[in-house]
């Protein structure tokens, strides 16, 4: 039975009804797009990309929210990880504005099958990076 309160594409991703933090939504989204670099056929790719889709939409209100105490433990260590230098760190916020970007370009428009595959490579990787970034170690244990 559906509830008339949640929007449509909540009903169709019951998942999304149990309110999964940023990480879970994160690891889903790197799913759904290494399930997109295995396709080859455009149109077969519309619902996995709609899918995608609603993940990046339940992600922009998930990176707002504070994390469970298990996820917190899961992110704590006895030091953090050595920054690292690069001339690409895009933030959590921005990388989700990039693959809602690179996930609207491939449900809109009807590419050339290089560009097809490089974009859902781009998106592969952007999704990577978001993941990384949200479950890398971030507090550290107190004595």
């Amino acid at each position: 039975m559906s509830n008339d309160s949640q929007p449509v594409e909540l009903t169709l991703y019951p998942e999304l009804e149990e309110n999964p933090d940023c990480i879970a939504i994160a690891e889903r989204c790197e799913l759904l797009a290494a399930i997109l670099m295995d396709s080859t056929d455009q149109h077969a790719m519309q619902p996995v990309l709609r899918c995608m889709q609603t993940y990046l939409l339940a992600m922009k209100s998930a990176l707002g929210e504070l994390l469970s105490d298990v996820r917190i433990l899961q992110l704590t260590a006895k030091e953090l990880p050595a920054e690292t230098t690069s001339c690409f760190n895009p933030d959590s916020e921005l990388l989700l504005e990039y693959c809602e970007a690179v996930t609207h370009t491939l449900i809109s428009v009807v590419l050339p099958n290089e560009h097809r595959v490089n974009l859902v490579g781009l998106l592969y990787d952007l999704c990577y990076l978001q993941r990384s970034d949200l479950t890398a170690p971030r507090f550290i244990f107190e004595a």
